[in-house]
């Protein structure tokens, strides 16, 4: 049997049972709208049989009963359940399914009868092979189904080569067809008479493949079906990747409702700069590798309609599409697919225009193999799902952390976003020119942009998302960060204001690496616009020193924010304000990431800013000594410096390296009520 569309062999019931259904309003409805037959069109061998789909469209609960019928039994005759049986060759005979509760609806499809092996003996095919220097059109010759033409030895197409419809075409072992430059090939078949490209033998590379290597547009292959090729072959340019056609460097070709099955190694294989002009409807089905190899500069040529899995035929040797490294430079649309993507090695946007946009289509999957990743340089990526259809960026390995390197963002590009996305078992490494300590399954580079929601980061090798310098986030909500070797996010202080506390950072249930519950905050200077860190479902982790010096910039912190000092870390407000009010139910809390005295800095004001307060505040193990320059006797939780000012109320100041708090002559420190000290000296 032969179609070139996706066929799934499904026997469908003949009618429903009216008693199945109670009363009117559950009962067979009779508003019939249309009948669908699915395939429309397919070619059987004599003795085959195919049981037809069929779906009477209406109401919710219309019948489904229809009546079927055969213009042609002699050739093709058609059961009361859809079954068609191949008689005798002919055709194409037209089988109709009409509805039983409205005849006037009604749907047919065709079907052509192929001549029996046995009895195609009979006729003897064309012999071809060598040169082909003047236009050729090969058309049928023998009947439906036989061979019409088979090729001796390599058909090398130096004119226009044309294949009509319904010619099969049997090669012998090892030999191909190949279009040169000056050449071309166009093969458009139709769904009742395809046009088939085969072996002698019908086994895996029995013969070579078809090598485009032209770039005239006549270049096509329609309802057309390439089996048995894939055997290793020079004429791709690539001998080391079999195919069952192979479209060269710098060629074209058209490739629209044809089905690639049996095929060692590949089924399509574009290599280097070629172009697929036309890509629809097709199938791959048995092939021993991937359904097709292509780079991912070219993944925009594919559609979401083909039949990559082989679902309904024969599943593929390799279940994903194979993605080879490359740049892309053209503005595209990476569809859905019924297999993932596969990366393997270094990609990268960098479009020639700045403005370009590459698209991961809602539903889509990229696999990424050991140490494969994608940077976005110019141009923007936008992967954007839904509730429904979320995007997965994963490892190839779906059981070990960091196996992949990461997605990228190096590019100032508003359109940048992810929504929907789920990302998992990157953070492998240094290979995009990061030092080792930039793992994670996002990087978004200095000075670039993501917005990023409602995704998940998950079971890194070290960070589930990691901010380098001046790096923005225009949109961060509702994501999840899980299983991650490392803190959730890594990032500065002066970026804190770009998280949301409607995300999940602590695992949910599924918590990131022992010791690594915290956001991890790297040392930077806090100027120009005030920001608001926020109460989040874990502590912020606080390395180094960290400076408050914007003479306009108050840093607001939330109700029940917490904050862990690393060994001699500490925040000093030079200029500006430090305005951390809590609640007598959300208390704010500065402590030391090991609860020992004299753990960390301290917090330290020389702004004489009025908007200074600390609130329903609890201040712990600070007091280090003199990272700050200070001397020994300046070793507190809170010091005061020249001219500065504080508000501090309803506290909790305790267990410092020696003072509670250490105020200088000219600084200014309100006491509110409700302080409490402990294990700490007052001035």
């Amino acid at each position: 049997m032969r179609t070139t569309l996706r066929l799934v062999a499904v026997l469908l019931a003949p009618f429903v049972l009216a008693g199945c259904f109670g009363g009117a309003s559950g009962g067979p409805q009779n508003n019939v709208t249309g009948v669908s037959i699915t395939p429309q069109s397919l070619t059987l061998d004599v003795g085959e049989s195919y049981a037809l789909q069929v779906e009477v469209l209406g109401s919710q609960n219309v019948s489904q009963s229809v009546a079927w019928r055969s213009s042609d039994p002699a050739i093709a005759t058609v059961n009361e359940n859809g079954v068609v049986t191949a008689v005798a060759s002919g055709g194409p005979v037209t089988i109709t399914a009409t509805s039983r509760a409205d005849a006037t609806k009604s749907a047919t499809a065709t079907v052509t009868v192929a001549m029996s092996s046995a009895a195609c003996a009979a006729y003897e095919p064309e012999e071809l092979g060598g040169r082909i220097d003047s236009a050729r059109t090969l058309t049928k010759v023998n009947p439906a189904g036989c061979v019409d033409y088979v090729v001796i030895r390599d058909l090398e197409a130096y004119a226009a080569l044309t294949v009509d419809a319904g010619v099969k075409l049997a090669f012998a072992e090892r030999t191909a067809l190949v279009v040169r430059p000056t050449g071309s090939l166009n093969a458009v078949g139709t769904a009742a008479a395809p046009i088939v490209f085969t072996g002698t033998k019908q086994e895996q590379g029995h013969w070579e493949t078809i090598s485009i290597r032209s770039n005239d547009p006549r270049n096509e292959l329609t309802h057309a079906v390439v089996e048995y090729a894939g055997a290793a072959s020079s004429y791709g340019n690539s001998g080391s990747i079999p195919a069952g056609v192979i479209v060269a460097q710098d060629a074209q070709l058209a490739v629209e409702r044809t089905t690639f099955r049996h095929n060692a190694g590949n089924g399509l294989y574009l290599h280097g700069d070629a172009v697929l002009s036309g890509f629809a409807d097709n199938a791959f089905a048995g092939n021993g590798g991937a359904p097709l190899r292509l780079l991912s500069d070219q993944l925009g040529y594919l559609d979401g309609a083909s039949n990559y899995s082989g679902s309904g035929m024969t599943a593929n040797g390799q279940a994903y599409i194979d993605v080879a490294a490359s740049t892309t430079r053209r503005a595209q649309t990476w569809p859905k697919t019924d297999l993932p993507y596969r990366f393997s090695g270094l990609h990268y946007v960098n479009t020639d225009n700045a403005a370009a946009q590459v698209t991961l289509a809602a539903g889509a999957t990229i696999e990424f193999a050991h140490q494969a990743g994608l940077r976005i340089n110019n141009g923007s990526f936008r992967a954007v799902g839904s509730p429904s259809e979320r995007i997965t960026l994963t490892g190839a390995v779906r059981t070990q952390t960091g196996y992949w390197e990461a997605l990228v963002f190096n590019s100032n590009d508003p359109g940048n976003e992810l929504a929907y996305v789920d990302v998992a078992f990157g953070g492998a490494g240094a290979s995009y020119g990061f030092s080792a300590n930039d793992k994670a399954n996002v990087i978004v580079a200095e000075a670039a942009q993501v917005s990023i929601s409602d995704s998940t980061f998950t079971d890194s090798g070290e960070f589930g998302l990691f901010l380098r310098p001046n790096a923005r986030l225009p949109r961060f909500e509702n994501n999840a960060f899980a299983g991650n070797s490392g803190a959730p996010v890594r990032l500065l202080s002066n970026q804190l204001g770009l998280l949301d506390a409607g995300t999940t950072y602590s695992g949910g249930g599924r918590p990131n690496n022992e010791g690594h519950e915290y956001v991890d905050v790297q040392a930077s200077t806090i100027t120009g616009a005030s920001p608001t860190w926020r109460s989040l479902d874990v502590p912020y982790r606080f390395h180094g020193h960290h400076y408050v010096d914007g003479t306009n910039t108050t840093v607001t912190v939330v109700p029940g924010a917490r904050f862990e000092f690393a060994t001699n870390a500490g925040i000093r407000v030079n200029q500006g304000a430090l305005n951390a009010v809590g609640t007598a139910g959300q208390r704010i809390t500065f402590t030391g990431a090991v609860e020992t005295p004299g753990f960390w800095e301290a917090l330290v004001f020389v702004s004489n800013n009025p908007n200074n307060r600390l609130h329903h505040v609890d201040i712990a193990h600070g007091g280090a000594g003199s990272s700050w320059g200070f001397s020994q006797t300046t070793k507190a939780n809170v010091v005061l410096l020249g001219s500065a000012r504080l508000d501090i109320a309803n506290a909790t100041v305790r267990e410092s390296g020696q003072y509670c708090h250490v105020t200088s002559n000219d600084a200014t420190l309100t006491i509110g009520s409700g302080m409490v000290y402990s294990g700490c000296q007052q001035e």
